[in-house]
């Protein structure tokens, strides 16, 4: 979902599609974990809410957002809408294809964790405080994902055998 953070700047693709861009001047591993996250707690915890996470591309806007049951990109310098199932994003549902977002973001952060430390950071302090945070981050996203999903399979198989 993200490249390798080169000169300030991740170029963020789904399937190989080129969705846009994102800059250094937010904490994009940061936010969008947490964002991601929070829906996802809010989603089974009862409270509704639509999912938009908007990257800023210092200029125009990139984003992800929820249209109509459906996940969509946008990129407002080039007026481009994509739906993100059409571009390979298999989900039955909107917090399954977050999900789906937040596990390839994960781990492209994990692959590229010293550069997304280094995309953070400026000093030695911020290296050494944002690795730890980004590690906190992921880690709690994981045990999130891993723990709620297996839980809610779990709920779902239950009322589904109830209902039959």
């Amino acid at each position: 979902m993200f490249s390798k953070p080169k000169n300030g700047w991740s170029q963020i693709s789904w399937n190989g599609n080129y969705i846009g861009r994102c800059s250094y001047i937010e904490a994009i591993p940061l936010d969008f974990i947490e964002y991601c996250v929070t829906y996802l707690y809010n989603y089974y915890n009862g409270i509704q809410g639509n999912f938009e996470f908007i990257f800023d591309a210092e200029g125009w806007s990139v984003g992800i957002v929820e249209i109509n049951d459906s996940l969509f990109s946008y990129d407002t310098r080039f007026n481009r809408i994509n739906n993100l199932t059409e571009l390979g994003l298999h989900c039955d549902y909107i917090p399954n294809g977050v999900k789906i977002l937040l596990e390839d973001a994960i781990k492209d952060f994990k692959n590229d964790f010293k550069d997304w430390v280094l995309f953070l950071a400026f000093t030695d302090d911020e290296i050494l405080r944002y690795s730890k945070q980004l590690e906190y981050y992921i880690s709690i996203a994981e045990e999130y994902i891993t723990k709620t999903w297996s839980e809610i399979n779990e709920d779902n198989r239950r009322k589904n055998q109830r209902n039959i």
